[in-house]
């Protein structure tokens, strides 16, 4: 009796154990590492049919910046938050027309000047000059035609990208 109460128990001892080596948590594995580089797709037509591109870079930590060679608009900016989970960051539009019809300088290569010229004029060197008025009767943000509205040429240079 003793030999069988003690191989039952030992019997119930081995199966508990088998059972809690079955539930256990599977082994963690990593994510597969992003593919560092850039890489272009067509983003959209400006009316005179100027083509707009927009370049992807990936990073080895799993960031992605989405940048437009029209204006270097910045239109998507994903970073790992402390789980890894990528999460995007930027304020931006999904379509072309929607930074040329109404853009509020989202993300964009401002200027020649990043800010406003109260009148539209300014003094140097005792010489007046007259700059195109965008904002009421200020001067922002490099005027009608700034910075943010110039199709950059974009230069891949391996994992680089340059806006010229």
């Amino acid at each position: 009796m003793r030999y069988f109460l003690l191989s039952s128990l030992l019997g119930t001892l081995l199966v508990g154990l088998g059972d809690a080596q079955e539930k256990k948590d599977p082994p963690k594995v990593d994510p597969p590492k992003p593919k560092v580089g850039v890489t272009k797709a067509p983003f959209g037509k400006l009316d005179d049919g100027s083509e707009v591109e927009e370049y992807t870079l990936t990073g080895a930590g799993g960031a992605v910046m989405k940048v437009l060679n029209y204006g270097g608009i910045v239109t998507s900016l994903k970073v790992p938050d402390k789980d890894g989970k990528l999460g995007d960051v930027c304020l931006g539009f999904d379509k072309l027309e929607d930074y040329v019809k109404s853009s509020p300088y989202f993300g964009c290569i401002t200027g020649r000047v990043a800010n406003r010229i109260a009148g539209g004029k300014f003094s140097l060197g005792g010489k007046d000059y007259k700059l195109a008025t965008n904002n009421g009767e200020n001067h922002l943000h490099g005027g009608k035609s700034g910075f943010d509205k110039k199709i950059w040429k974009a230069a891949q240079k391996g994992n680089k990208l340059t806006l010229e």
